[in-house]
C-alpha cells in the first residue's frame, strides 16, 4: 500500500466521545495527519468547519440509516467539494449506492486495520474513491461532474445487452478477468465493452459509470446470458 506523503487536516465527526478520543489517539501518531477539530453532530461540524476548516471529514455512521444519510447529505450540500470518508459499523446492501449518490468519496467498516484506514484517507484526500476493501484510485477532482450530486443524464444512452451485462458486473465489483470468466469472453473484449460504456454514457472512469447506472436505475438490470 502507498503511504500518506502530505499533511492532511481531518475533522472527526463522531457522537461517541470515547470513539473520538480513540480515533484522535490513533491518527495523532501519524506525522502527516493533523486533527483540525472534533464534532459530535452535524451542527457542531458545520460550525467548526467555519472556524477551523479541514481537508477531509472522517464521519462515524453509527446512527440509524435515515439519520446518518440525512447528516451526510446536509454536510455535502454545505461543502460540495470536501472529501468525505465514512467509517461505519453497519453494512446494509443499499448503503453504498446511497452514499455514492450523495457524493461520498469513501466508506469502510470499523473492523478495518489502521493501515487500511490511513490508505483510504490518502486515496480520498487525493481525489480517488475508496469503498470498503475495494480501492478505486481514480484521482477524480472534487469538482468533476462524475462526482457531482447535481449531474443527471437527460437522455439515457442506448446500450447493447452485452454492455448492460458488463455494466451490471462492474456495479457488482467484478474485475475485468472475473467479468471475462463469467460471461465467457476475453479480457480484451471486456475492456472494449468498458471503453464503449465510457463513451456512450459520457463517463470519465468507473466512478462515472457507477453513478450513471444509479441515476438511470440500471443497478437491478438482469444479466442476459453468457458467451
Amino acid at each position: 500500500m502507498k503511504i500518506i506523503i502530505e499533511t492532511i487536516r481531518i475533522g472527526l465527526v463522531d457522537q461517541h466521545r470515547l470513539e473520538q478520543d480513540g480515533m484522535k489517539a490513533l491518527l495523532g501518531r501519524e506525522p502527516q495527519i493533523e486533527i483540525a477539530f472534533t464534532a459530535s453532530n452535524e451542527s457542531q461540524c458545520l460550525e467548526r468547519m467555519i472556524h477551523y476548516g479541514a481537508d477531509l471529514l472522517l464521519i462515524d455512521f453509527d446512527l440509524t440509516l435515515e439519520a446518518g444519510l440525512q447528516m451526510v447529505s446536509e454536510i455535502r450540500k454545505k461543502y460540495p467539494r470536501l472529501p468525505l470518508l465514512i467509517l461505519s459499523g453497519i453494512n446494509p446492501p443499499s448503503l453504498i449506492p446511497m452514499l455514492m449518490k450523495i457524493g461520498v468519496n469513501g466508506y469502510l467498516l470499523k473492523d478495518c486495520d489502521s493501515e487500511t484506514l490511513l490508505y483510504a484517507i490518502q486515496q480520498v484526500h487525493s481525489g480517488g474513491l475508496y469503498y470498503k476493501d475495494r480501492e478505486m484510485p481514480l484521482h477524480v477532482s472534487q469538482n468533476s461532474p462524475d462526482l457531482s450530486t447535481e449531474k443527471r443524464t437527460a437522455r439515457p444512452a442506448t446500450l447493447t445487452s452485452r454492455e448492460h451485462d458488463v455494466l451490471k458486473l462492474i456495479l457488482d465489483e467484478y474485475t475485468t478477468q472475473e467479468i471475462a470468466d463469467f460471461l465467457q469472453l476475453s479480457p480484451h473484449t471486456v475492456e472494449t465493452h468498458r471503453k464503449n460504456l465510457l463513451v456512450k454514457t459520457g463517463s470519465r472512469n468507473t466512478a462515472g459509470l457507477v453513478r450513471y447506472a444509479i441515476q438511470n436505475k440500471l443497478s437491478d438490470y438482469p444479466i442476459q446470458g453468457r458467451g
